[in-house]
């Protein structure tokens, strides 16, 4: 079924969509495919519209997305990717070619989901039809998608697999399974197992599965799974040899085997593997040559991991769960061990303050700083003077803690000492995506200043 928007449209602007979208409810989560898929059989099923590769898993699912966009745009596909969440812009979650949808795009969008979603004036009468926040711009991302006849689409689940609102292609190219591990307990299952169950549940008959670095008890769920749907499996086992980080230069990149990547972690390792055994899985229907793979690979940005902000020293990374936190403190330890550290700490209340502890136990750690939320979003945090408690109790003696807000931290930071990129102290925001990304904006980067990563 065909939607006009000939008709008077209820949102005409950008900040009226984004606040009708708002309106859905950003912390509410509804679990379940038969929402969006009312909505997206009322916008014609779009999301089977389009070749698409579906990525699924824990940790390493934006690293994943990012070269793969990177890697097929080299080789001359028109590209979508569908992303959460957003750090500025909420546009960054749609993107074509690496590029966030354009205004206008992303206000048709708004109102077809919305009329599909029945709304009268820019409101849904039936509440419990009405699509939750992540499911709205995930429809309005397939929907723009399949308008524009691009070539591919990568799709990023959000937190789950089975029930999650990604789960709704009869049959994209390939699944693809990054690192799963303990996170979304509640939702999700008590258990890996039982989390990997969930995640593993969007295996479709005869769809290519493509996984690796998985502790044993989720490799054993997905080779069931894959074995059930008659689904060939790829295992990447071997991450590519890690090099040297190259910072001081207009171009910071870190060398993974052959290639220089603008991913900078040493644990994209790991997601690069995986990445070029998804290329082996889908190569007859996206060929990807070696010369657009190099290209992909050291053009890959994905902002608010490992991302180096040369002027001051300043390691962006918004790690937030267990898994993620451990693997920065790996990488840090790996690459800076021997410099002084200073924290910049942020945690939602969901997080267990635990979770920190890695963090506050490195050797290195010198200085804390606890980042206070603006006031619109303090319930969704730790207090700080709880977390500051926290820190004085868990880092090492003598370590100094102090609590700022954006404004003040960012002053702070902007009178620190420019110093060589392995030299003086080393300072990494760390533990919130959303904190992550009132950072990005409040230093005013972009890809266009190179200093993502």
């Amino acid at each position: 079924m065909e939607l006009s928007l000939q008709t008077a449209v209820p949102f005409k602007t950008l900040e009226a969509a984004t606040a009708a979208i708002d309106g859905l409810g950003m912390d509410v989560h509804k679990l379940g495919t038969s929402r969006i898929k009312a909505v997206l059989q009322t916008l014609g099923n779009p999301q089977d519209r389009v070749p698409a590769l579906h990525v699924v898993g824990t940790n390493g699912k934006g690293s994943v997305t990012a070269y793969l966009t990177a890697m097929l745009q080299a080789a001359g596909f028109r590209c979508g990717t569908f992303t959460s969440p957003h750090l500025v812009d909420v546009r960054e979650r749609i993107q074509v070619n690496g590029r966030p949808i354009d205004q206008s795009a992303f206000i048709e969008a708004t109102n077809r989901v919305f009329m599909a979603m029945g709304a009268v004036g820019g409101q849904v009468p039936d509440p419990a039809s009405a699509l939750s926040y992540f499911e709205c711009l995930n429809a309005m991302a397939f929907d723009e998608f399949a308008r524009l006849k691009l070539d591919v689409a990568v799709i990023e689940a959000g937190l789950g697999g089975r029930l999650d609102s990604t789960n709704v292609m009869a049959s994209p190219l390939a699944v693809v399974v990054t690192p799963i591990s303990m996170d979304h307990m509640a939702r999700l299952g008590p258990t890996l197992t039982a989390i990997a169950e969930e995640k593993a549940a969007v295996i479709k008959p005869g769809v290519p599965v493509v996984s690796g670095f998985q502790p044993d008890e989720v490799m054993a769920v997905l080779r069931a799974k894959a074995q059930q749907a008659q689904a060939p499996l790829l295992i990447a086992s071997q991450p590519l040899p890690v090099g040297q980080l190259c910072l001081d230069t207009d171009d910071p990149h870190r060398q993974l085997g052959q290639y220089a990547s603008g991913l900078l972690g040493p644990y994209q390792a790991q997601n690069l593997a995986l990445v070029l055994k998804v290329l082996e899985a889908v190569d007859s229907a996206l060929p990807v040559p070696e010369a657009a793979r190099c290209h992909g690979i050291a053009h890959a940005r994905w902002p608010g991991r490992y991302q180096w902000v040369a002027p001051y020293r300043l390691l962006l990374d918004g790690s937030h769960n267990e898994a993620g936190l451990n693997t920065l403190v790996d990488a840090i330890n790996q690459d800076f061990g021997h410099v002084d550290l200073c924290w910049v700490l942020s945690l939602k209340r969901n997080r267990s303050l635990a979770m920190l502890q890695p963090l506050l136990q490195c050797a290195q750690t010198r200085h804390v700083i606890v980042l206070a939320p603006p006031a619109a979003e303090a319930e969704r945090f730790h207090e700080p003077e709880a977390m500051a408690d926290f820190v004085a109790h868990h880092a090492p003696e003598g370590t100094v803690v102090t609590i700022f807000n954006d404004a003040t931290f960012l002053d702070w930071l902007r009178t620190q000492p420019r110093q060589g990129s392995f030299e003086g102290t080393l300072i990494v925001a760390a533990g919130s995506l959303y904190t992550t990304g009132r950072l990005l904006k409040g230093l005013a980067l972009g890809e266009e200043d190179g200093s993502v990563d």
